[in-house]
């Protein structure tokens, strides 16, 4: 008699147990899925952008000794590009330093033209000024990209207007390809060419993918940059 009762008190504190576990994995799932959801809306700033210009440059120039690749893969690598989100569109902004990238090249100069006299800071000045040219000539060609440059700290800031995001499908379509003054690219297309990168969203990380195929060169180009969401508090500083 004494084991039938203890059989029964044994099952009903498994049904208990288990109940129990049931609420405790109900409140867990329901939590999870709370940190997996995260409004597009706000700013959003890239993480570990140096992957994605080390990746972009050696796409274009797979000769790691070239000065290009090492120089701006240096100069850019605390570059970190927003996403500013407001309902269904979408920008690519961000501010590029070029001192340090030219003063890289300004040390590549001197290995190849010993004899030269000119100074690093009018080196500087001089490929900055060089820079202005191009950019004023690629956005006359550029209908939603602009470059503003600043001569006091030699920076360009660049924005991309008009993206739109695709929620139902996760894209997100720039009407030009987003890139760092032209010279890292995020596709392997022209900059001029409208862009889609499918998106996914966990937690506080936003990440855009492209698989861009290049047939010319035979190639398959893959790009992923990651976003993190920046806090409103942060982002109204």
């Amino acid at each position: 008699m004494f084991k039938k009762y203890m059989k029964a008190f044994l099952i009903a504190c498994c049904s208990l147990f288990v109940l129990t576990g049931c609420g405790n994995n109900s409140n867990s799932n329901s939590s999870s899925s709370t940190a997996k959801t995260s409004t597009l809306d706000g700013k959003w700033e890239a993480v570990d952008f140096r992957s994605s210009v080390e990746r972009s440059l050696g796409y274009q120039d797979f000769d790691e000794e070239k000065a290009t690749r090492l120089s701006y893969s240096d100069g850019w690598k605390d570059l970190a590009p927003t996403l500013n989100i407001s309902n269904n569109k979408v920008e690519f902004e961000y501010t590029a330093p070029m001192r340090t990238c030219l003063g890289n090249f300004y040390d590549y100069y001197l290995k190849k033209y010993s004899a030269s006299t000119i100074s690093k800071d009018g080196f500087i000045k001089a490929r900055f000024s060089k820079l202005k040219t191009d950019l004023a000539t690629y956005q006359s060609h550029m209908k939603y990209t602009t470059y503003d440059s600043n001569d006091n700290d030699y920076t360009v800031h660049s924005l991309l207007r008009n993206g739109k995001i695709d929620t139902k499908n996760h894209t997100i379509t720039f009407p030009e390809t987003p890139n760092i003054l032209q010279l890292v690219v995020l596709s392997i297309a022209d900059v001029k060419n409208e862009k889609t990168y499918n998106y996914s969203i966990e937690g506080d990380i936003l990440t855009l993918t492209l698989e861009s195929r290049d047939e010319v060169n035979d190639v398959t180009a893959y790009f992923k940059v990651k976003f993190k969401k920046v806090p409103e508090t942060k982002d109204k500083e």
